[in-house]
């Protein structure tokens, strides 16, 4: 799996943005659905927090379910080629 800050290559990306903190079903539909496109030459890019998202709006340290290298495992398992 391949980390990004930005794409310059002229990669056609299917894209997902969330947390991706768990692995509920509405996560599951989306990876799904986003390497579902590799046949048309689609890569498949998640854009997800390093942390999570409140903590930026309350300043402080809020619960995770996985630790950042474990989300990074889950969504390469998941056939996830871009992140």
């Amino acid at each position: 799996m391949q980390i990004i800050s930005g794409i310059k290559d002229g990669r056609r990306t299917a894209v997902a943005i969330g947390k991706f903190d768990g692995m509920h079903l509405g996560h599951r539909k989306l990876l799904e659905e986003i390497t579902s496109h590799r046949e048309q030459g689609l890569y498949s890019l998640v854009f997800t927090f390093e942390s999570p998202v409140m903590d930026f709006v309350t300043g402080q340290k809020s619960r995770v379910l996985k630790t950042n290298m474990e989300k990074l495992s889950l969504l390469e398992r998941k056939g996830v080629g871009l992140v």
